[in-house]
């Protein structure tokens, strides 16, 4: 099943990166719903809802209300607006898809694996996984959190494509690039418009050095 319906969860200084990322969105969904926070709102956004937070329980109570909405659509996409897609990406029942699954080192968190965003699913399985996270803290980490919960709900997860919190080494932006080539569906971390363009291009495009 291929979503039609993408939930963005967005904050004001989100504006420039979207400008770079929401371009490959709009070839692969019909409808693109922006949630905002109602301290840091982005201009334009669908629905308002709740306090700005990094991660927490403010941004998990954000996190849930998208959950919510994702129960009413046959199969949908929820994804930070730093992330690009590639193609279309097909979910099947009981899994979870993200950009890439993760391996938990971390002895703070319960799940042995995460998913970076974009997390697709359908409707019906998001809803297990909101009937799974009362009670899961996780130090408030959303991705930590919807993981534990897909766990004790029998949830698959499935990655495709390629992630880090940011592309911003030559070594990562030049993984990033090859994941693309290879067939990557999807990558998260873009944070500036080198990354973009040489994604978009297939190979690294010159500017000033990452990291800089």
């Amino acid at each position: 099943m291929i979503p039609e319906t993408m939930i963005v969860g967005a904050r004001a200084f989100d504006a420039e990166i979207m400008r770079l990322t929401r371009p490959t969105w709009e070839p692969f969904v019909k409808r693109i719903i922006i949630l905002t926070p109602e301290d840091e709102p982005i201009a334009g956004a669908d629905i308002i809802y709740g306090k700005a937070q990094h991660f927490g329980p403010l941004s998990i109570q954000r996190m849930r209300r998208a959950l919510e909405i994702a129960t009413e659509y046959p199969s949908i996409i929820l994804t930070e607006p730093d992330v690009m897609l590639f193609g279309p990406i097909d979910v099947q029942e009981d899994e979870l898809v993200g950009s890439y699954v993760c391996i938990n080192t971390d002895p703070r968190f319960k799940a042995p694996t995460y998913p970076h965003a974009p997390w697709v699913a359908t409707g019906r399985t998001f809803g297990k996984l909101l009937a799974e996270m009362d009670g899961i803290n996780e130090d408030g980490f959303g991705d930590r959190v919807v993981a534990l919960a897909a766990l004790r709900a029998g949830v698959t997860l499935r990655g495709v494509g390629y992630s880090r919190n940011a592309i911003d080494t030559p070594q990562i932006l030049a993984e990033a690039v090859a994941a693309v080539n290879a067939g990557a569906l999807a990558v998260h971390g873009i944070k500036d418009k080198q990354v973009a363009d040489s994604l978009k291009m297939g190979s690294v495009r010159p500017a000033l050095p990452l990291g800089y």
